[in-house]
């Protein structure tokens, strides 16, 4: 129940929806205004039809996406070398569409496919670890279809399936993706396993995996943020994309702490005594 409350919440109150939810008050005021004669209604319609303009052009010139992301995806560091043993590497769903690669009947990869060919890359310079794919389904349409499932026959097609490789199918979100992965592989207390995941998404997937006893070490990959010191880029669709992303990871940050998923708001390095 509390999954699919938390997505219909987040699409009535995304960024995009408050957008549209504002800019279509200010025309509904304005139209009541006109039609009974009330002032009010089409001074406060305006002042809302203009207010949600200035929001649109401000995202669409002004890198407010990266000033959201930039914090997030560089919580964790960018992996520079990696260490001469891994007992395993846990690759977190969120590569593909389940629901178009099975419409399709073929891998459909999005953004974040850079997880996949990381996946394929540490599998072969470690050629003694074990390997876990996670990902279930976040999808109220489409339950049955399993982002793992759909990975695993890319993975045959292209004849990179390895016996290494474990695939976890029953998770919708990243508190179950680490919750599922542990109880799957069962780590030693001793052993090193380095967790994949999108750059933005690092500070909320470390903060999961830590709050069931599991010190992975993070892999972070699939940067978003634009250039630092650009004060402009026009890319309209791009940038309400990324503000999307950026906007759903600080609310899942908050939730997260809330539900005491994470010890932390905003988990990061040990070295920072992950405050």
């Amino acid at each position: 129940m509390l999954f699919a409350l938390s997505k219909i919440l987040w699409f009535l109150f995304s960024p995009v929806s408050l957008l549209v939810l504002l800019f279509a008050l200010g025309l509904l005021a304005m139209l009541l205004g006109r039609l009974f004669g009330r002032s009010w209604g089409r001074r406060w319609g305006g002042r809302l039809v203009c207010t949600s303009a200035a929001v649109l052009v401000a995202v669409s010139l002004l890198p407010v996406d990266s000033w959201l992301l930039r914090p997030l995806e560089e919580r964790f560091p960018q992996v520079t070398s990696l260490p001469e043993r891994v007992d395993g590497v846990v690759v977190l769903g969120g590569a593909l569409s389940p629901l178009g690669s099975a419409h399709r009947g073929a891998a459909q990869l999005g953004g974040a496919s850079e997880r996949i060919f990381t996946m394929l890359e540490l599998t072969r310079r470690y050629p003694e670890a074990e390997i876990l794919f996670s990902g279930g389904t976040a999808s109220l349409l489409a339950p049955d279809l399993r982002e793992a499932d759909e990975v695993r026959k890319l993975l045959a097609g292209i004849g990179a399936l390895n016996p290494r490789m474990t695939f976890e199918r029953a998770s919708r979100n990243t508190r179950e993706n680490a919750l599922y992965s542990r109880d799957l592989v069962a780590p030693g207390r001793t052993e090193r396993w380095l967790l994949v995941t999108s750059a933005f998404h690092m500070p909320r997937a470390m903060g999961a995996f830590r709050a069931l006893d599991w010190p992975v070490v993070a892999y972070p990959v699939d940067y978003q943020a634009g250039p630092s010191g650009s004060l402009l880029q026009f890319d309209p669709l791009g940038n309400w994309a990324r503000l999307q992303l950026a906007s759903k990871e600080w609310v899942g940050l908050a939730y997260y702490r809330l539900r005491g998923w994470t010890e932390r708001f905003f988990p990061g390095p040990e070295s920072l005594g992950g405050s």
